[in-house]
């Protein structure tokens, strides 16, 4: 993790492939460099993929059209758009905190677009200014 502290323009990170390369370097032993760069390289590869389904208007966890037609889907914001919400309320009971316009700029960014299970779209207005 950064030693710097974290703001909306600094988040948090840290370098994966050092920690994986650690933990297997740990754990296997006297296994080798070239070990430890493959068995690197192929988590970083399933989490990627993992990861896949979390970009926004990703369709790869979405139910079949034909179990979507069974249910009634409602009104969907996602919890980074709510969060952004609660953010500006936050903004106008504390205008001497000059970060949290940052942090809602932030949430909004990273909103899933659509609801991960049915595909709803987000009804949050943010993205209607955007249009």
């Amino acid at each position: 993790m950064s030693d710097e502290q974290t703001t909306p323009d600094n988040p948090p990170t840290s370098d994966l492939a050092v920690d994986i390369e650690c933990a297997i370097g740990l754990n296997t032993g006297d296994g080798g460099a070239v070990g430890v760069y493959a068995a690197r390289d192929a988590v970083l590869a399933a989490i990627g993929n993992r990861s896949a389904a979390n970009v926004p208007g990703s369709t790869t966890e979405q139910l079949p059209a034909d179990v979507l037609a069974l249910i009634d889907t409602r009104h969907y914001l996602s919890t980074a758009c709510e969060t952004g919400r609660l953010l500006n309320e936050a903004i106008t009971r504390n205008r001497d905190r000059g970060d949290l316009p940052g942090w809602r700029n932030r949430m909004h960014a990273r909103c899933r677009l659509n609801h991960k299970f049915t595909g709803v779209p987000c009804g949050c207005p943010c993205h209607e200014e955007k249009s």
